[in-house]
């Protein structure tokens, strides 16, 4: 009789036995040896078909970190450097990491809008940015928290599933830049807006 595999933890499971006993991972216990770990296991998982369940957005942590940080340009690697800046060695950042993926992982959405994409929205959105349109799009503001975050839903060969895509000050910004971009209308805010109640 074979035996049931044992499901393998996830990325957080993994990032976790990392932050426990980092020697048996990483180079070094820093936070340069982890950043470099992230790095690879994200380029590993772009050529992958198919997103994996339990993967680390990291895209989500860099805008939700860079956010209130008040750098949202900083880009995907943006809190390495300021968690680097803001630490006295890499020891030090390498532990403040997991303090802030802690507090990343603890949010709970307050409030959500979403929007289903009409074909001409869709139309409209591939022909300004010159990519494929999404379906579907989720803004979501988190209890505690003064921004919010825009999440697409892809389903083609390049994409499968929400990734981030931007982020907001408030829900004004928001309504404007959706309006400019997708061409969302009153209507449609209003049925999110019944929706999220």
């Amino acid at each position: 009789m074979r035996r049931a595999s044992k499901a393998k933890p996830g990325i957080y499971g993994l990032l976790e036995a990392i932050r426990k006993r980092p020697g048996l991972y990483l180079r070094n216990p820093t936070l340069g040896s982890l950043n470099d770990f992230l790095t690879g296991f994200s380029v590993g998982q772009s050529f992958s078909p198919r997103a994996q369940d339990g993967c680390f957005p990291g895209s989500d942590f860099s805008s939700w970190f860079c956010w209130h940080h008040r750098a949202p340009g900083a880009g995907a690697g943006g809190w390495y450097s300021v968690i680097m800046d803001e630490s006295s060695d890499e020891r030090q950042a390498f532990e403040r990491f997991f303090e802030y993926l802690a507090a990343y992982r603890r949010r709970v959405p307050a409030l959500q809008y979403h929007f289903t994409l009409r074909p001409a929205q869709r139309k409209r959105y591939a022909t300004s940015e010159r990519s494929k349109a999404p379906k579907r799009l989720r803004l979501t503001r988190y209890k505690g928290e003064r921004c919010l975050f825009l999440h697409a839903w892809w389903r083609d060969r390049d994409h499968l599933g929400w990734c981030m895509h931007t982020g907001f000050k408030s829900i004004g910004q928001s309504r404007r830049w959706l309006a400019k971009v997708f061409g969302i209308t009153d209507a449609q805010w209003r049925k999110a807006s019944k929706d999220a109640a």
